[in-house]
């Protein structure tokens, strides 16, 4: 029988002072935003108080809010029945600059692996440290005219700039070959691969999903392989015909048929089914995934037990093959084989509840991968695998099939690159208390491998400086990586919350409380108790469980409505925090930073997958304020604040989304982002705006409400018009039909993800679906099969608006 957590053994609110230590010293001298302590009085009423600090606190994009001594709810989670999967996090792959580094020079071996020759040893600088390549390749980008414009003194100059020191002298011109023989090639390829996109009717980027490539196959003969010509690894992806030929555009090569929709229907079932077994010495994930041969941390790592397996040696070779290809990369510092992993196996239990058993390998089958394309699962040997990621092909699922399975293969992701990256869940089902014994091991043994001193230990305050300065080293090291895993976005409609509720608990005082994240954004004066659905994460709290260095990353809150996190138990949780209006100056140093990341991934900012260590954002102008949240308090934040932070150990916190009534110039501007980076909102904000003019009005609320109502009004009129006249020019003048309530996802634009509440076009494709575009791109439709669907006419929204104006005593 498993055992459960004792939640009153944790450390919670009755165990932290009050009254917050003055804080001696934080890494980076970052400013410490500002701590509220409410009255009784004051606290009955969070938005009334809320309200009342706004003028100073917007300021700070964050703060914290300590409860009176008396407000102490009790934490209810059932740590018996609670279980959660948690996301496993490499913290230099959350680091920006150090992710856009170790990715560059991941494809950078990739590419000198495919060209058959041996990619240079990477030097090391005075401190020991790994050259930074991508840095290297960014700084002589940089240079006025490039590589060419370089001279002697520009590369010695370059060279004590990056700290290199191999040689007494002339280590600028050592440099300045290692480019010349390591990065230009690369370059050069990439260079020509976006003239023949440019060619190929504008091809702009290479997704993930949708396209694979062949490199390399064994038909290559051993001299056409050994080639060092800048040219082979070209000639290869493009697979030039003979001379009476032109050369076969590349996209034609990396793309790969979608699945059709009754695989992608199974794909959830089989995958579950289909989950990738590796031996242990095949556990190599990519620099992109996991940023080192060997994690440090017993987190991300599981060690199996071998099983026979009839096609040992083509595996052996194909790790040998990537373990070549990673050689010249970084050697990580901190070793998972330095750290004990071994736990009972009753410790954990598979995510989807199977027996371990039942998951091994048969001696008949051998280990199995699925088919990115098709899905079906597969023997090893009957796949291309790419030597870097480990995607895997049946070699017919490639758009130019193969004869045979190839043994040198690579994606297009691992040479070209799209910048794409996210968190992986670890697959393990956790409870509370199982997660709390290994995050406790974890920070144990990472104490003892850093030589903590004594005195730092004993003292608190020292003690959490010391995390925090460990955490920033290790995201921006690109020579050792720590794994860690965080419980992250669980939901509490799932699992239960940490308040009472009153469903469950109706004579507890506190499932009533305002400040319960339960009742909070339901509030009479939040305006999400007006959207139609519960949204799990916004309107619903999540619950969050960390362990020593777990990350939530830079981002603002969705539609930039404020957020409340909760503490419930545990270590502390440090967080950063940027005033909203800082944002687009936070933006720019991220562009500055990684450009290239920022034009691959152009709506980087909203995958909460990236940081930037508050000394780079403060060299930029950026303010950046930090608190540390410990069990009993709030943390509140302020929309369009970019916000993130790390957890100082295990602990268990709940969060909610909230917006008063000054919210709404903010989420008006959020769904102007949104539709320009394509990112689909979570609810419609003119339905949201109409639903608080229909219901009973105060005139304070129609007051604020009125202009908003306006605005969409003239909106709405101009859009529908200047539809009408254009398409009455084409001599195609669409129909127009009304429409009742609908779906979110039958009014969502095909080409930006907008919902078109009042009104949008309709395409009635030949499978008689609905294709929705908004009035920004209706030049997509076929105007001839399409139609304009109306929810709600401009005279009636005008008349919604008169209505409001008539509660206004004014009017």
């Amino acid at each position: 029988m498993k055992k459960t957590l004792n939640l009153k053994q944790l450390k919670s609110k009755k165990d932290v002072p009050y009254e917050d230590p003055h804080k001696e010293h934080r890494p980076f001298e970052v400013p410490t935003a500002p701590t509220y302590y409410p009255t009784k009085e004051e606290f009955k009423d969070p938005y009334e108080y809320m309200a009342k600090i706004r003028p100073e606190a917007e300021q700070f994009g964050i703060i914290k809010i300590v409860p009176p001594a008396s407000w102490n709810p009790k934490c209810v989670i059932d740590s018996g029945s609670f279980k959660f999967t948690a996301r496993t996090q490499s913290l230099n792959m959350i680091g920006a600059a150090t992710r856009a580094a170790l990715d560059y020079m991941e494809r950078l071996a990739n590419f000198h692996k495919l060209s058959g020759s041996d990619m240079r040893e990477i030097p090391s600088t005075s401190a020991n440290k790994l050259l930074n390549v991508y840095q290297l390749k960014n700084a002589v980008t940089s240079h006025l005219g490039g590589f060419e414009a370089m001279q002697t003194p520009d590369w010695e100059q370059l060279s004590k700039k990056l700290d290199l020191e191999i040689l007494p002298h002339s280590n600028g011109q050592y440099l300045r070959s290692f480019y010349l023989d390591t990065i230009q090639p690369y370059e050069s390829f990439l260079k020509k691969q976006e003239q023949e996109e440019a060619l190929s009717h504008g091809v702009k980027r290479v997704k993930k999903e949708n396209f694979s490539m062949r490199l390399a196959t064994p038909s290559h003969s051993p001299e056409t392989d050994s080639k060092p010509s800048f040219e082979t690894p070209t000639q290869q992806i493009l697979q030039y015909g003979n001379d009476n030929n032109p050369p076969t555009p590349m996209s034609d090569y990396l793309k790969v048929q979608k699945p059709s929709t009754a695989n992608k229907e199974a794909l959830p079932t089989m995958r579950a089914k289909a989950k990738r077994k590796r031996e242990p010495e095949v556990e190599i994930a990519s620099l992109r995934r996991s940023s080192r041969i060997r994690e440090a941390s017993e987190e991300a790592v599981t060690f199996q037990k071998p099983v026979f397996d009839p096609y040992a040696q083509q595996r052996k070779k194909f790790v040998a093959d990537r373990l070549a290809l990673l050689a010249t990369q970084p050697k990580t510092l901190l070793s998972i084989e330095d750290m004990d992993v071994n736990e009972d196996e009753d410790d954990y239990s598979d995510a989807e509840g199977e027996d371990k058993e039942s998951t091994q390998n048969t001696p008949e089958e051998g280990p199995s991968f699925v088919c990115e394309k098709c899905v079906q699962v597969e023997p090893f040997h009957e796949l291309a695998v790419c030597h870097s990621c480990m995607e895997s092909f049946h070699i017919g699922c490639l758009d130019k099939p193969l004869t045979e399975v190839p043994e040198k293969w690579f994606c297009v992701r691992c040479v070209v690159g799209d910048g794409s990256f996210t968190f992986e869940q670890s697959g393990k089902m956790w409870t509370l208390n199982e997660f709390k014994k290994r995050a406790d091991k974890f920070e144990r043994q990472f104490a003892l491998q850093m030589g903590l001193p004594k005195d730092i230990a004993d003292d608190p305050q020292a003690y959490e400086s010391w995390i925090e300065s460990q955490y920033w080293r290790l995201v921006n090291s690109i020579d050792e990586t720590v794994t860690v895993e965080y419980g992250a976005d669980i939901h509490v409609d799932k699992v239960g919350s940490g308040f009472p509720v009153a469903s469950n608990d109706p004579y507890n005082k506190y499932a009533k409380d305002p400040w319960n994240l339960n009742v909070l954004p339901l509030r009479k004066e939040s305006l999400l108790r007006h959207v139609q659905n519960e949204i799990s994460g916004v309107t619903v709290p999540w619950l969050y469980v960390g362990m020593m260095f777990s990350t939530f990353c830079w981002h603002c809150e969705d539609h930039y409505t404020y957020s409340a996190n909760y503490q419930h138990l545990g270590a502390t949780k440090t967080w950063y925090g940027i005033p909203g209006a800082d944002a687009l100056k936070f933006e720019a140093a991220l562009r500055a930073n990684v450009p290239d990341l920022m034009e691959k991934q152009p709506n980087l900012m909203f995958q909460l997958v990236t940081m930037l260590s508050p000394q780079t954002l403060l060299k930029f102008g950026v303010r950046v304020y930090a608190c540390d949240q410990k069990p009993g308090q709030f943390v509140v934040t302020y929309p369009r604040a970019y916000h993130g932070g790390f957890n100082q150990g295990f602990n268990v916190n709940e969060a909610v989304n909230f917006a008063p009534p000054d919210w709404v110039d903010f989420g008006t501007e959020s769904v102007k982002v949104y539709k320009k980076f394509k990112k689909p909102p979570v609810f419609s904000h003119d339905e949201l705006l109409l639903k608080v003019a229909t219901t009973k009005l105060t005139p304070d609320t129609a007051q604020w409400l009125a202009p908003h109502i306006k605005t969409m009004v003239e909106a709405e009129r101009a859009r529908v018009e200047s539809f009408r006249q254009e398409t009455q020019q084409m001599g195609s003048p669409v129909k127009e039909v009304r429409t009742g309530d609908l779906e979110e996802d039958a009014y969502c634009c095909k080409k930006c993800e907008a919902l078109c509440y009042l009104s949008h076009i309709v395409e009635k494709t030949n499978k008689n679906t609905d294709t929705v575009f908004c009035y920004d791109h209706w030049r997509d439709a076929d105007l001839k099969k399409s139609t304009l669907r109306v929810r709600l006419p401009v005279p009636e929204v005008e008349t919604i608006y008169k209505d409001v104006l008539s509660t206004i005593p004014a009017y």
